[in-house]
Parts: structure tokens; sequence; C-alpha cells
């Protein structure tokens, strides 16, 4: 195999890339003994997220982060308070694809935020500018398709940001609110 250039072997790095989110998902406690059954809602709802962040801090630091992340408690408990809202608003439970729509990629800045602060990764602005153009460019896509039920509006724009599942976003970094309203604190 052609070395790609940048000293790196692409073929071997898909491979981690791959066995990485593979680990992710399985020793996922999320949906506790039952992963084989819900694997793929914790590969949706880690999918854009696992990308950023491999972008961001590499193959060799994100998998362990994003395991001991998704299995901490306070994650654990935030997380099925709002896929239990989501259940609500779509009046059945949440398939892996309203789960990687609303939750991983509707609140993918505070997920990836949350993530980076609690593990004391590297964060400047850049990275922040980044993820909040990201989190608009998702926002863009997800309003097209703004309901989750015949009247039930997902997103309310607001000043600086929006809600989607009793959850505020704020996308701008300027604001006192910043990081109060996208880390999900750890209320234990």
């Amino acid at each position: 195999m052609q070395d790609s250039g940048c000293g790196c072997n692409e073929l071997a790095d898909l491979t981690k890339y791959y066995t990485c989110q593979t680990d992710i998902c399985l020793r996922s406690e999320l949906f506790g003994d039952r992963i084989f059954e819900h694997g793929s809602k914790v590969v949706m709802l880690f999918a854009e997220i696992y990308s950023f962040m491999v972008e961001k801090y590499g193959l060799n630091v994100i998998a362990s982060v994003m395991i001991q992340f998704e299995n901490s408690n306070f994650f654990k408990q935030w997380f099925w308070n709002i896929k239990h809202f989501l259940g609500q608003q779509l009046i059945c439970d949440p398939s892996f694809c309203d789960i990687g729509k609303w939750i991983g990629r509707g609140l993918f800045l505070k997920i990836c935020l949350t993530m980076i602060y609690y593990n004391n990764l590297y964060l400047d602005e850049t990275i922040i500018n980044h993820l909040i153009e990201k989190q608009k460019k998702i926002l863009d896509e997800l309003i097209k398709d703004n309901y989750f039920e015949e009247d039930k509006k997902a997103i309310d724009i607001i000043d600086n940001g929006y809600i989607l599942l009793r959850e505020k976003t704020i996308l701008a970094y300027d604001s006192e609110y910043f990081f109060k309203e996208n880390v999900i604190y750890n209320t234990d």
C-alpha cells in the first residue's frame, strides 16, 4: 500500500477508525446488556461527534475518551432523560435514525463541548468556532424537517441559538451564557 505522503498508512488508519468506532459501540453501557439489540443507536448517536472529535484530537485519544464519557453516570442519566422526552414527542420508542438525528446531530455542540470539558481536552477559540459552524450547518438541515409529529414543532429558534428537546443551545461564543448553556453539568 502506498503511503499517502502524510506519514500515515491510509488502510491502517481506516481500519483503526472503524475498530475504534466498534469499540465505542460495543463497550457502551447506555443500553446495558442489550447493546447487541441497540448498538446501531449508539453508532448513530455518536456518528457526527466521533468524526469531528477524531478530526480535532486524533484516533489515539478519542475512543477511550468517548467510551469513558458515554459510560459516565451523569451522561447516561442525561441521555435517558432526553431519549425519554424524544419518545414522548414522537409517541413511540425513538429509532436509531431518530436518536442520530435529534440527539446526536441536534445536540452535537452540547455533547462535544461537554466531552471536551470533562476530559480536559485542549480547547481554543478555533475549535469552538468549528463546533459552532458545524452545529449551524446541522441546524440548517434539521430545520427543514422541523416537526416530530403533525404539529409538534421540534426546534424553536431563540436569540443566539435554539431549543430542542428542552435543551437550550447557544450558537454565539461571545455570549456570557455560551458555556453555562452548552455544557451538560454533572449534578451528582
